[in-house]
């Protein structure tokens, strides 16, 4: 394969270009080697550019015709110049992939006055000058932003050839936190080197422990479907499931079940009923009865949720760059800490009498399947605080949902016959709350979505689940 690492001087493309050809067994190459080599006075005329990426050209060609792996680090601040390397692999037979290095400027400029035993003479001027002339990437490709731990950038760049590669061969459905890959039989899920405020899988470590984890809470549920957990291998230019090579990841197997039997689009086909949800009121309420009581009254305190509910105060940037609405998070928030401050008592007491269990965390539509029956999948397992809670937190967040996709009756059968199935006394008090709060967590993901791709999409699901928690909010 052939990797095109770019960008400005001083961004930090021959410290990622070399590890990366160490880490993948490639050769690395660079315009600076090769003006050194090619010519004893450097002018940096036109004339010399053009032969120096020649040069890189030719060598890129006889070292991928001999089977290996070829990392290119240049500016390749011309399109026409990016296209010459793309088309050669495409020629070739050979995957391409594009990575843009970039670096805060001051950093930048700091870096390039502290360069010792470099190859490159490019100063501060040089970069201002390519900074000026450097044309826009337009097709796919991966930002890098080299101010990180050299390891950490080398995993992001493997982590996005993985996928682009993954995704040839399998239906990718990609989420803030996982990339789920699919075939006609099963289904691997593989969690994102991210690190949230609610989560860290930012090391393989870490996200190993939370595959088994999750492994391990979701055979209680749905045994039938957790299989188990399967390497994601590289050999020789290409990332494979399953198969021989080298471990780089770990995938939670699952076995697959048609998309048209999950829970939202059978809503959106108009096949659920009262009778589904009588269903899945009865099956919910057995599963919080057998649930594990958690006694440890850190979970869901009036402190933990007040804490957990004001974490979307963190993203009222993002949430008013994408659409004005910072006061109304304010509101949600205002309406939520007082209700909560108000009824401490009530907290305790259900923290008392049992009401706070290992319960599911993400409860709502798109993790549940109707196959003659509910199949409920998908447990929270990468943060306790999600998953020790009030069980009507669980009941309260696939209420939401229902209401999110315009099926309020359908929400309000689903209380009403939890309620008779569990005989909770608490429900009517409470839901208004966890309602919001389950809005209010939407809300947060969809503005991390949007952080990471700015559409309309994105846009649209910040503003419904921030008008619906508002609207709960109203009613505390």
């Amino acid at each position: 394969m052939l990797i095109l690492v770019c960008g400005l001087p001083g961004s930090g493309k021959t410290t990622l270009s070399q590890e990366l050809s160490g880490r993948i067994n490639g050769i690395s190459l660079n315009t600076d080697s090769i003006r050194e080599e090619l010519f004893e006075t450097r002018t940096y005329s036109k004339q010399e550019k053009e032969k120096v990426y020649e040069k890189l050209l030719e060598c890129s060609q006889k070292n991928l015709e001999n089977e290996k792996n070829v990392v290119v680090d240049a500016t390749f601040y011309k399109k026409e110049l990016r296209e010459k390397f793309i088309s050669l692999a495409n020629k070739l037979g050979k995957k391409s992939y594009l990575i843009y290095c970039f670096l805060d400027e001051e950093k930048t400029k700091i870096r390039l006055q502290n360069r010792k035993n470099d190859k490159s003479e490019a100063d501060f001027s040089v970069y201002l000058k390519i900074k000026r002339c450097f044309e826009p990437i337009q097709k796919n490709y991966l930002q890098i932003n080299t101010s990180e731990n050299i390891q950490k950038q080398i995993e992001q760049v493997l982590f996005y050839i993985m996928k682009e590669q993954l995704k040839e061969k399998y239906q990718l459905i990609e989420t803030h936190i996982s990339l789920i890959f699919l075939d006609d039989t099963f289904a691997y899920k593989i969690k994102k080197p991210v690190k949230f405020s609610f989560l860290d899988f930012s090391t393989k470590e870490k996200r190993k422990f939370y595959l088994n984890e999750e492994l391990r809470l979701n055979k209680k549920i749905s045994p039938a479907i957790y299989l188990g957990i399967v390497d994601v291998n590289f050999q020789k230019d290409k990332f494979l499931i399953g198969n021989g090579g080298q471990s780089f990841e770990l995938a939670l197997k699952m076995k697959k079940i048609e998309n048209k039997k999950k829970m939202d689009n059978l809503i959106q086909a108009g096949k659920i009923s009262e009778k589904e949800i009588e269903l899945l009121a009865k099956q919910i309420s057995n599963f919080h009865q057998n649930a594990e009581i958690i006694k440890d009254f850190r979970y869901n305190s009036a402190q933990m949720l007040a804490d957990q509910i004001n974490d979307l105060g963190n993203f009222k940037k993002p949430i008013n760059i994408c659409c004005f609405m910072g006061k109304e998070v304010d509101f949600i928030l205002e309406k939520c800490n007082k209700f909560i401050e108000n009824n401490q008592d009530l907290l305790l007491k259900r923290q008392k009498i049992g009401k706070i269990k290992e319960c599911h965390g993400d409860l709502h539509t798109g993790n549940i399947f109707f196959d003659k029956y509910p199949i409920i999948f998908d447990c929270i397992e990468f943060n306790n605080e999600f998953r020790f809670i009030d069980i009507l937190s669980d009941v309260g967040f696939l209420a939401m949902d229902l209401d999110a996709k315009g099926q309020n009756q359908l929400s309000d059968f689903l209380i009403k016959k939890y309620a008779l199935f569990s005989k909770d006394p608490d429900i009517e008090k409470l839901m208004p709350l966890y309602k919001c709060y389950r809005a209010n967590v939407r809300a947060k993901i969809a503005a991390i979505e949007y952080e990471q791709k700015k559409d309309e999409n994105n846009r649209e699901k910040l503003e419904l689940y921030l008008n619906l928690a508002e609207g709960y909010a109203k009613n505390l």
